[in-house]
């Protein structure tokens, strides 16, 4: 439990550096975003079950900057996307760490050129690349990159995207988004009134549909998910438990 404490402790200053950097470079207030998330699997009987999740937004010159990490009972990862202001990626990187050993399990990268992604991964002594081609006439989004794509939709208008989407490991898969009206959720962070926002999933045998409450307010930012955090991963349920502009103090225990 300590050895959690310290790492989450590490996380977090790591994160106040980066921001104090972005501050110091003249990027205004008001271009930086920080929250904390704490996100828990559906399945009771999995004992990493819960994830304590830091996300920061920051504009960087003619670009955004997208980073999460996701502190769980042994493990550590940690997501980096560049995007452009309107949330096209242009590239992201992933790395999943182990404790206490600190083995590094899994390096992605991703990027997008010319209408092709490119995703080079390593798990262990086992390297893959792949070559994707992204449909015409559809947005791309990687991992979490599709919470900012979706700060540029069209709310209350009745249109629905369709989003083409490429996990770390190479998959890709085609899902669908529209807005299903207001709702006032409350979480540990307050009271918000949100945007429903419906993902969903279909890919051969695999239909299932993700929801997300966004603030009815710009920016528009995350305050509650339930379901898959990616086309292919587990079920959770995220709730929003502080904002803030720099790293919060954690007074919770990690889990036993």
């Amino acid at each position: 439990m300590k050895l959690l404490l310290i790492i989450l402790h590490l996380v977090l200053c790591v994160a106040n550096v980066a921001l104090a950097q972005a501050t110091s470079s003249g990027a205004p207030p008001s271009a930086r975003e920080a929250y904390l998330y704490t996100s828990v699997s559906d399945n009771r009987l999995d004992d990493q079950a819960k994830e304590t999740i830091f996300m920061t937004y920051d504009a960087v010159n003619d670009s955004a900057m997208f980073a999460s990490r996701t502190l769980g009972r042994d493990s550590l990862q940690t997501i980096a996307i560049t995007l452009t202001p309107q949330g096209n990626v242009t590239s992201a990187t992933l790395e999943n760490k182990t404790f206490p050993s600190g083995e590094i399990t899994q390096r992605s990268t991703i990027r997008k050129e010319r209408g092709m992604v490119y995703v080079d991964s390593t798990h262990g002594q086992k390297n893959s690349t792949r070559s994707i081609s992204v449909p015409d006439g559809q947005e791309f989004a990687v991992d979490a990159s599709l919470l900012y794509l979706m700060r540029q939709f069209p709310f209350e208008t009745g249109n629905e995207w369709r989003v083409f989407m490429v996990d770390f490991s190479g998959k890709s898969v085609t899902v669908s988004i529209s807005d299903k009206g207001t709702e006032r959720v409350i979480v540990p962070a307050g009271s918000f009134l949100c945007y429903r926002m419906e993902v969903l999933i279909s890919f051969s045998f695999l239909k299932a549909t993700i929801t997300y409450w966004l603030t009815q307010s710009p920016p528009h930012f995350l305050v509650k998910h339930i379901g898959k955090k990616g086309p292919f991963t587990k079920t959770y349920t995220t709730v929003l438990d502080t904002i803030d502009s720099l790293p919060p103090r954690i007074n919770k225990q990690p889990p036993e």
